[in-house]
């Protein structure tokens, strides 16, 4: 598909990339937290970021003493391919996990399809 994902539509974001990638790639009980928002990502230096003032679409990822932010795209795009945004997501989790205190020398799989546009609304679960 082609541009299937609105990025700054946060239900469906976690709906259709965040909680499969996530429960795909995560053991039960791994995660302390998970938080998809929009703006300044947490833990992101300010001077760090090249996207000053453009609205940045984020996931935040803790384990334990382990935690991890990945900026999944600008809102001034406004649509985006949902498997871009996932392969993107995935590696970041996989990069992550082998180096973690918990997953270390570890790699993991993503999902084998994601759900799709119009499938019904999906709720993390850990």
């Amino acid at each position: 598909m082609w541009a299937d994902l609105d990025i700054a539509e946060l239900e469906e974001v976690s709906r259709r990339v965040v909680t499969p990638v996530v429960e795909a790639m995560m053991r039960p009980g791994e995660l302390t937290g998970v938080d998809v928002g929009v703006g300044q990502p947490p833990a992101w230096p300010c001077d760090a970021d090249d996207t000053v003032g453009v609205p940045i679409v984020w996931v935040h990822l803790r384990a334990a003493d382990d935690e991890l932010v990945v900026r999944l795209g600008a809102t001034t795009m406004e649509r985006w391919r949902a498997e871009d945004v996932a392969v993107a997501l995935e590696a970041a989790i996989d990069d992550w996990v082998v180096v973690s205190s918990f997953g270390w020398g570890e790699q993991r799989q993503g999902p084998a399809e994601l759900p799709p546009a119009d499938d019904a609304p999906g709720v993390l679960r850990f």
